[in-house]
């Protein structure tokens, strides 16, 4: 009987081709599980016009998995299509009992049906630990979280929102109460969103990629920057700090983390730094303020010559 009971680890090119390839196999498989302890499914999807098969979904994505990764390969709104029908199909049909992680990459078409399917799978998995989120606008990651509850379990969250925002309203109150690590990339409207509202008992690591204002100003740009290092001041247990804007910031914006006391790694690329100081006389002076300090990374924004 074909069973692959030591396979724990599943990658799958999912087209149109393989994807009929795939299915014709179904009727000749066993009525037992094929992949009976399978952990971790890679599904790397690409466009496909033909709704996914939740039989063979199933057989990919079994009940006994701790680990989803599920990653759109190519750009286009059927992949994204496909991709939300997965998550339905995981989060109705499937069900998994014990999922840990959960990554859904490059989606960017997202409609209302699609956000619905992933905060509705995140809502059915309230053990989650690790959440990786690419896809849309900050607003619709925002909200999809919003509609998850507390995830009390959650220890990693990475946010990149593919879409920029021109504004929105204040996020969403948000409690992720356990979270250790966060990672952040989008506008700095989204970044200061998700800052101001996680839990920060436990937080030991920020990284964050904070985007330029599409249609604002220096000014707005640099306002929300400094909002963003006012709610990284209330992380006073954080040991890592990783900082990139596209817009130069003021030196004097990271007094607003002098609270973090036990910051060992700091590293911001696009620093307004003092022409006049040396490297060596800026470390000292950073390591009276952050006495643990081992890493520092400061670098200013290389401009292009007009």
């Amino acid at each position: 009987m074909l069973v692959f009971r030591y396979t724990k680890k599943l990658c799958v090119d999912l087209t149109s081709g393989t994807l009929e390839e795939y299915s014709q196999f179904l009727p000749y498989l066993p009525s037992l599980p094929l992949f009976p302890n399978l952990e971790s499914t890679t599904l790397q999807i690409s466009q496909i016009p033909d709704p996914p098969n939740p039989e063979l979904m199933a057989l990919l994505l079994p009940p006994t998995l701790s680990e989803a990764n599920i990653v759109r390969r190519d750009w286009g709104r059927l992949a994204d299509s496909f991709v939300a029908r997965v998550l339905q199909i995981l989060s109705e049909e499937i069900k998994p009992r014990k999922l840990r992680s959960l990554s859904l990459g490059r989606l960017t078409n997202l409609d209302l049906p699609s956000t619905q399917h992933i905060s509705q799978l995140l809502r059915s998995q309230p053990a989650l630990q690790v959440v990786d989120i690419c896809a849309g606008s900050g607003l619709e990651i925002l909200e999809m979280l919003h509609s998850t509850g507390r995830l009390i379990h959650l220890r990693h969250l990475t946010l990149h929102a593919v879409q920029i925002d021109t504004h929105f309203e204040r996020a969403p109150h948000l409690l992720f109460p356990a979270l250790e690590t966060l990672e952040i990339g989008g506008s700095a409207f989204f970044v200061h969103g998700v800052l101001d509202c996680v839990g920060i008992e436990k937080m030991r690591s920020v990284e964050l990629l904070v985007d330029e204002l599409q249609g604002g100003t220096d000014a707005e740009y640099s306002t929300l920057l400094t909002k963003c290092l006012v709610s990284i001041g209330r992380f006073i247990h954080l040991k890592k700090l990783d900082l990139e804007t596209e817009m130069r910031g003021s030196f004097k914006l990271l007094d607003h983390v002098q609270t973090c006391k036990e910051l060992e790694t700091l590293r911001w690329v696009g620093s307004d730094l003092d022409p006049s100081e040396t490297e060596e006389s800026r470390h000292k002076k950073m390591t009276l303020v952050w006495p643990r300090l081992k890493t520092l990374e400061l670098q200013s924004l290389i401009t292009s010559p007009a």
